[in-house]
């Protein structure tokens, strides 16, 4: 499917995926509009300087219809970014936003009749609950092994640490946060609505997402952001658990790649993909790649403090997207050294701190 020069709108466009991908749209010779309510936890201030002239920028929630429907008025194709994330205590704003409001853009199109020819919408990794293991799928980790010290998930017939393995898309789906289980919702109302409006339909499964114009203020937009303002105030980045937990961290502008890859191509339609770069990174080595990216000799330091609801290892299987023709292009190295450059722009890391400091306080979350 030919992308340029067609209407795009991109729900979420002001946020670290949406953005890029507004950019890269608008060099594509695209009219793009983004629709998106600028919530102060997820974006960055100063967030409208990064909105390029050429968008035309919607102010407004998925959840409002009028707003739905001047944004979708016109449109060709929708990149749905939109997300409700974070740590809230009550679980109705996740399925409200990213069930229901995915819901809404489907009934909204169908409603009015608007000629949208695909979506493509973000889902998360977090579908899988643990991931995949050589034995069997774990369970959510027990409150009494954490307590114990015991990180990694056991096999229920050998007693044994169970041995990870790369998550494919057909590994089992156990979501276990409210977040996990609205995205999971979301990816199946898309998924199902699609096929039965006609509209091709995609949903990709980002792992860990990084880079430039990721928020300071909210500690769910990667520990990244969290690890760099400590690092810059000269304090220690704290690991729950024993740091050892691998995720698949990967670079914005890759994600974006994969995204305009599925928009294109038909083969990819009414499915689902895992969106990352294959490869297994520890938080401590994160950690310590970001403070030698910043310059310092401040050393992480673990304590055994956890999360419950944590989970232990899960890196993504990326086979089906490759077999379009993808690759990932930005290793993590390189990736947190253009991280590092954006975030030292931003200035009043001593706010960044404070304003990190009072949120951990309020929900519990470790900071030194």
């Amino acid at each position: 499917m030919r992308i340029s020069g067609r209407t795009i709108l991109v729900t979420g466009g002001a946020g670290l995926i949406g953005s890029h991908l507004a950019d890269a749209l608008v060099a594509l010779g695209c009219r793009v509009k983004v629709l998106d309510s600028l919530e102060s936890y997820t974006h960055p201030a100063g967030i409208s300087e990064w909105i390029p002239k050429e968008v035309e920028f919607l102010s407004g929630n998925i959840l409002d219809r009028e707003a739905l429907e001047i944004a979708l008025r016109d449109v060709d194709l929708v990149f749905h970014q939109a997300a409700f994330t974070g740590f809230h205590p009550e679980a109705a704003p996740y399925l409200e936003m990213n069930a229901i409001g995915t819901a809404r853009i489907f009934d909204v199109v169908a409603e009015k009749r608007f000629p949208v020819q695909k979506i493509v919408l973000a889902s998360s990794l977090s579908v899988y609950g643990e991931g995949k293991y050589k034995c069997e799928y774990p369970a959510m980790r027990s409150l009494e092994r954490l307590k114990r010290h015991e990180w990694e998930p056991i096999c229920t017939v050998c007693a044994q640490s169970l041995q990870w393995q790369p998550t494919d898309e057909e590994s089992s789906k156990a979501p276990f946060t409210p977040y996990a289980v609205s995205k999971y919702a979301a990816e199946m109302l898309a998924l199902s609505m699609g096929k039965r409006l006609g509209i091709p339909t995609v949903a990709l499964r980002y792992a860990v997402t990084y880079g430039p114009r990721q928020s300071v203020f909210n500690p769910y937009s990667t520990v990244i952001t969290t690890f760099a303002t400590l690092l810059v105030n000269g304090r220690s980045p704290v690991l729950y658990e024993d740091g050892r937990q691998r995720r698949d961290w990967t670079f914005v502008e890759d994600i974006v790649q994969a995204n305009l890859l599925v928009m294109k191509d038909e083969r990819s339609d009414y499915r689902s993909f895992n969106v990352g770069t294959g490869e297994a990174t520890t938080v401590r080595e994160v950690a310590e790649l970001l403070a030698n990216a910043i310059g310092c000799s401040v050393e992480p330091i673990a304590r055994g403090e956890f999360r419950s609801g944590d989970i232990r290892n899960l890196v993504l299987d990326i086979s089906g997207l490759r077999s379009l023709g993808f690759e990932p292009r930005v290793s993590l190295e390189a990736g947190i050294r253009r991280f590092v450059g954006w975030f030292r722009t931003l200035g009043k890391v001593e706010q960044h701190y404070s304003i990190l400091e009072e949120h951990m306080r309020r929900t519990g979350e470790l900071l030194s």
